[in-house]
């Protein structure tokens, strides 16, 4: 089976504009994956090589055009973009009984908000943790948009259903900007958000009622679509955001976690995005040199790592170590 790792799936599925740029960028996480890729980029034989050493298996590159996506189902274009919309995550959550946001039509309707509150405004179709936009950033041809109150948040974490609905719960590591830095899963309760360390150090938080909340959330998409999709979360001010936004598609986050069971046996698992600050070569030798991979190429504009460790305390050094090499902070807390 050959696959298109289409990275750019809202951007077809809202936009019908193709990025590739974005497969450019994420088709390589294919690789890791799949034993065959339509591809785009091309590979050195050495990263391929280096591929199944970690793998077993050494991926195929293919340029004919029967390929299945991998991102995205893109079936039946309008449902998809109603389970993608933000605002039907906005619709969701207030039958949940959580009123986070409200829909702007139109500047105008900016003066209905608090002039004492700090809003992110959000696009319908934008890509989870992209085009979120503060009020000086605005422009017309922004609206409509969603209107949410910005929170300080403590942990950020995702629930993956598979289309087997079978779930997968994990941290997440969101930049400043709102952009995906990486994840953090603990495979032996990946299954079990209960035994999870940042649940159980906030074991006062109503766990019991974001798992209820967590069902409806996925009866109501079952009854429309049976394609994998995450529900984004978080903690703040000692309260829990059941949903931040639904995406109905295949994820980073459980990429991640797919990738990192099929190359390690450890526990505990660091999916990391960072800046190419240091000479491709060297970061991969402090790579093998702490048992852990790099699984980007040298064509990446950024470096994509698996830290690996059995405990949370040699991940942790590993962590700082990397830092040392980078030398700059990961800003990376480790619940």
């Amino acid at each position: 089976m050959t696959i298109i790792v289409n990275t750019d799936y809202e951007s077809v599925l809202f936009h019908n504009r193709p990025s590739l740029k974005m497969r450019r960028e994420l088709e390589f996480l294919g690789l890791w994956l799949s034993d065959s890729i339509q591809n785009v980029q091309e590979y050195e034989s050495s990263y391929l090589q280096r591929i199944a050493r970690y793998t077993g298996k050494h991926p195929q590159l293919v340029k004919h055009d029967k390929a299945i996506n991998w991102w995205g189902e893109l079936k039946n274009i309008e449902n998809e973009q109603y389970l993608n919309s933000k605002e039907t995550s906005l619709k969701i959550s207030e039958q949940l009984g959580e009123y986070f946001g409200t829909v702007i039509k139109n500047s105008s309707e900016l003066n209905s908000l608090s002039q004492e509150r700090t809003y992110l405004f959000k696009s319908f179709s934008g890509v989870s943790g992209k085009g979120h936009k503060f009020v000086s950033q605005l422009k017309e041809t922004d609206f409509p948009l969603i209107a949410e109150e910005l929170h300080m948040r403590e942990v950020d974490f995702s629930t993956y259903c598979s289309s087997e609905n079978e779930c997968y719960f994990y941290q997440n590591f969101i930049s400043p900007q709102f952009g995906y830095k990486g994840s953090f899963f603990d495979l032996e309760n990946s299954n079990d958000l209960m035994n999870l360390d940042f649940v159980k150090k906030r074991s006062d938080l109503p766990w019991v009622k974001y798992l209820a909340n967590i069902e409806r959330i996925i009866s109501f998409i079952r009854e429309r679509g049976t394609h994998g999709f995450s529900i984004d979360s978080y903690v703040y001010d000692n309260k829990i955001r059941s949903l931040c936004e639904i995406n109905y598609r295949r994820t980073m986050g459980i990429t991640a976690l797919e990738i990192a069971k099929a190359i390690s046996p450890l526990r505990f698992q660091l999916f990391l995005i960072i800046k190419n600050t240091v000479n491709y070569n060297e970061l991969l030798s402090f790579c093998e040199s702490i048992d852990s991979v790099l699984l980007s190429h040298h064509k990446n504009l950024f470096s994509y790592l698996l830290i690996s460790a059995d405990n949370k305390e040699s991940l942790s050094e590993k962590v700082k170590s990397l830092e040392l090499i980078l030398s700059n902070s990961l800003a990376i807390d480790i619940e």
